[in-house]
């Protein structure tokens, strides 16, 4: 009898948290995004004005004295004191957003984060300069049994993606202000289920679920495929699949083959993107990568919208938990009014600030 009641409780907690979830998300999704993304602006722009003085310092002679001297220092700029400030407004913020859910958890266990916050500017020969800020990466909530995850910008990877992302600009800048309330339901050794209710651009709606399938993964090689229907405000009726295959040939090189298939209520047939790239560590802080891509529709006039090459460049400096990346690409892009070929260079530069408490 005791142990019928107490699996019982067990279910009705569950159904519990993801009650109280669905019912505070928006609430929670609307707060948290504004709260974070002012702070992390503010602190950026203090802590990157002194990062050209930073790699300076590390010039100093090689005596202990010195190099004493020089990790002091190190830890009183103002580039390592924003960073601390970011991390310490990060745990603040993982804290508050896991009160949101109420529920029980051990005193030393804290809500874990592995937050991305890219900076970058980038430079069309067609559209001219634009700028961006975005936010990726996911908050861990323990309070929900490990089962609650705010994800921004779509991303729930806490690898260091140092391959292109799959770039359709109609999908792209609907994940840059994207914000999910992210709630795993099952997890195997092959197979993931979730779901997610969030907010995109102009706070719309967005609900989906999500099946996650790796039938190989022996080390070397993985695939997984992915299958998520979804509801969006202002696009109706949806459904997305991914295919992702990655092959390691050395220790220091691998190559990703990945696809996207986006088709609902407002698109032209089926969304398409394909990319193909190589990746090269150079050494502990360099890594090196080549694409080829191709975007499209399945509407006959349009079948292949985009075709491009390019490179990506990306160096840890000074820092651990800072990066550099440049990326210029060469790019085929159809007009839609006259159905012919232009050609254009595009070229992005990036600063990335890596951001976790684990």
């Amino acid at each position: 009898m005791l142990k019928h009641d107490h699996r019982q409780a067990q279910t009705m907690t569950g159904n519990t948290y993801l009650f109280m979830a669905l019912y505070r998300a928006p609430v929670a999704l609307i707060r948290c995004h504004r709260i974070l993304v002012a702070r992390i602006i503010a602190s950026l722009m203090c802590g990157c004005l002194c990062a050209g003085g930073n790699a300076a310092e590390t010039n100093v002679s090689s005596t202990s004295a010195q190099k004493t001297r020089v990790s002091s220092v190190h830890e009183s700029t103002m580039l390592d004191r924003s960073h601390r400030y970011l991390s310490l407004q990060l745990d603040r913020f993982a804290a508050v957003i896991d009160n949101q859910f109420g529920g029980t958890t051990d005193s030393e266990e804290r809500a874990r984060s592995f937050l991305r916050l890219r900076a970058g500017h980038n430079w069309d020969q067609e559209d001219g300069n634009d700028s961006e800020l975005r936010l990726r990466g996911k908050v861990r909530l323990p309070r929900t049994q490990e089962r609650l995850n705010l994800v921004f910008s779509g991303d729930n990877n806490e690898e260091l993606i140092e391959t292109r992302d799959i770039n359709n600009p109609a999908v792209t800048d609907q994940a840059k202000s994207a914000v999910d309330l992210q709630y795993s339901d099952q997890r195997g050794d092959r197979f993931e289920v979730d779901y997610r209710l969030g907010l995109r651009s102009k706070l719309k709606l967005r609900a989906s679920g999500r099946y996650r399938y790796t039938p190989l993964n022996n080390g070397d090689s993985r695939i997984r495929l992915s299958e998520e229907p979804y509801w969006q405000d202002g696009r109706g009726f949806g459904l997305k699949t991914r295919a992702e295959f990655d092959h390691r040939l050395s220790q220091r090189q691998t190559i990703r083959w990945s696809n996207r298939f986006d088709f609902g209520e407002s698109t032209d047939g089926v969304d398409w993107d394909s990319l193909l790239s190589h990746r090269r560590q150079i050494d502990d802080k360099r890594t090196l990568s080549v694409y080829i891509a191709a975007t499209g529709q399945t509407r006959a006039a349009y079948l292949t919208t985009q075709y491009e090459i390019g490179m990506l460049y990306r160096k840890n400096i000074w820092r651990r938990w800072l990066f550099l990346e440049f990326e210029p690409a060469y790019q085929w892009r159809k007009d839609a009014d006259t159905r012919e070929r232009e050609n254009a260079v595009n070229i992005d530069a990036r600063i990335e600030i890596l951001l976790s408490n684990e």
